[in-house]
This record gives structure tokens, sequence and C-alpha cells, in this order.
């Protein structure tokens, strides 16, 4: 960080702009459907819609929720160990194993 970046004009500014971009896709993605269910995702891999819509959504959830959790998990175990809460090898059980359990 440098002295003339005010921080809370960054952080502010990235928050709305983040929560105003989800909201529209939201917005979008239910008013394309007469009937949008609760998980959307279960639509787009149905056969309601076309066949590159259905890959693009298994591949969404294999590749950013599938992978998202086991790198949650290097992030939490690193935390645990950085932040003195457990050893090496506890932090290794509950950020990696216990997750799992």
């Amino acid at each position: 960080k440098t002295a003339d970046v005010d921080v809370n004009t960054v952080v502010w500014s990235s928050t709305v702009s983040a929560t105003l971009l989800y909201a529209a896709v939201g917005w979008l993605g239910g008013m394309s459907f007469k009937e949008a269910p609760d998980n959307m995702l279960e639509l787009l891999e149905s056969p309601a819609v076309g066949v590159t819509t259905r890959v693009c959504a298994a591949a969404f959830g294999v590749f950013i929720i599938g992978l998202g959790i086991p790198v949650f998990c290097v992030i939490s175990r690193y935390n645990l160990f950085v932040g003195g809460v457990c050893s090496d090898g506890w932090a290794s059980f509950w950020g990696g194993i216990f997750p799992w359990l």
C-alpha cells in the first residue's frame, strides 16, 4: 500500500461493484427461465438447455466448486499452523482431513 491509497475507498468501491455485478448476473439468470429453481446449476445441467450450456455448467461444478474445496483445506491448514493454534500435524488433521469426515 502506498500512502496516497485510501483503503476505505478501495474496499467499499470493490465491495459495492462486486455486489452489484453478482446481483445482476443472478437476476439475469433468473429472468432467462420461466421457473427458476433454487439451485440454478441443476437447471443448467438438465436437458432443458443446450449441450454447450450443460458442458459449461458441469465444468463450473468441477473446476470452480470442486477444486475450491482442496484450496480451502490448504488455506485452513496454513492459517491454523502459522497462527499458532495447532501443531503441524493437528493443523493437517483439522484443515485437510476433518472437513471430509
